[in-house]
């Protein structure tokens, strides 16, 4: 058996990487995803032999040879994939089933539980790109007054052909074969991205929902899910991600809205909490709490592997 990329951080080969990049639609080089990790492992392997070799690395050698230890690519595929491949696959479903009841999920409404929602053939797969909804920029195309508020960027928007919204690229996917899709967003040490440049109320948490809602013939097979809804996540996931990024609520209620989408309005949502000063940091045989306020109180485990929407087939 080929060698394993990483005996600690990617125990798995480049063949069995490779198989969990989503089929590709068109001319694209499927291998352009695996060439990230093939760098990295090799950077690693330099930065090693200077070790052994008694010399100092430069703090430049340093961050790339061992960049795979905050790389939430690395975190994320490890994590995943030994969870796929245990056991030869036998049991992933019930595996996977247990990793989202533990995250706090509820199985999408069709499913009484997520060993029904996932059972059969599952496929994962890494650093899919899944195109921006058309209904989403038809509705931005008549909003930009509201979302894009900037006069020079509002105007970039109007020109004719403009690409208000690129592809979303999903950290991973699973694919069960009664057509439930879940997203995997990894934050190892980031934060959710708030920068989306035409639409101020839009951000990292919003666009992974998004592309949910809403089939997409454009994407490959099995890629492409039946037809798609959402099962948004509750109150409280979005008043910590509120805290977390310092955003008000209306604004962050907003973003969730996704008005184009011509979704109900979420329930009210209580005020955040007012901030309180830092803890030190608590430390536990098996989850840790750190100073965030409200979030102080809530369990931490590494790597945080957030499924952030579940999609079902269905009417939309």
């Amino acid at each position: 058996m080929a060698d394993v990329l990483h005996h600690t951080y990617l125990p798995f080969t480049a063949d069995q990487l490779r198989e969990h990049f989503a089929p590709v639609a068109g001319p694209g080089d499927r291998d352009r995803h695996l060439r990230y990790y093939l760098d990295s492992v090799e950077q690693a392997r330099k930065y090693d032999e200077l070790i052994r070799g008694g010399d100092t690395p430069t703090r430049a050698q340093t961050r790339l040879g061992r960049q795979m230890e905050k790389d939430e690519r690395f975190w994320l595929a490890t994590a995943l994939m030994s969870l796929y491949h245990d056991d030869g696959g036998s049991g992933r479903g019930q595996l996977f089933a247990r990793l989202l009841k533990r995250a706090g999920l509820r199985p999408p409404p069709s499913f009484p539980r997520w060993e029904d929602a996932l059972a059969g053939t599952l496929d994962l797969f890494f650093e899919v790109n899944l195109p921006s909804p058309a209904r989403y920029r038809a509705w931005l195309r008549d909003h930009l007054g509201e979302r894009a508020p900037v006069p020079y960027l509002k105007k970039q928007a109007e020109a004719p052909g403009a690409r208000l919204e690129g592809t979303t690229r999903a950290d991973a996917m699973l694919l069960a074969a009664s057509g439930v899709a879940v997203i995997f967003e990894a934050k190892v040490l980031s934060d959710i991205s708030a920068h989306v440049t035409f639409d101020l109320a839009r951000n990292q948490l919003a666009r992974n929902i998004d592309v949910m809602l809403e089939a997409n013939p454009a994407l490959a097979a099995p890629a492409e899910p039946p037809q798609a809804r959402a099962d948004f996540p509750g109150a409280a996931d979005t008043r910590a991600h509120a805290a977390r990024t310092g955003r008000g609520r209306d604004q962050q209620e907003q973003a969730l809205r996704l008005a184009h989408a011509g979704l109900p309005r979420p329930g009210q949502l209580p005020a955040p909490p007012a901030p309180t000063p830092p803890r030190r940091l608590r430390t536990g045989r098996s989850r840790q709490t750190t100073g965030l306020g409200e979030l102080g109180r809530l369990p931490r485990r590494g790597p945080r592997c957030l499924p952030v929407a579940t999609a079902t087939p269905g009417t939309g």
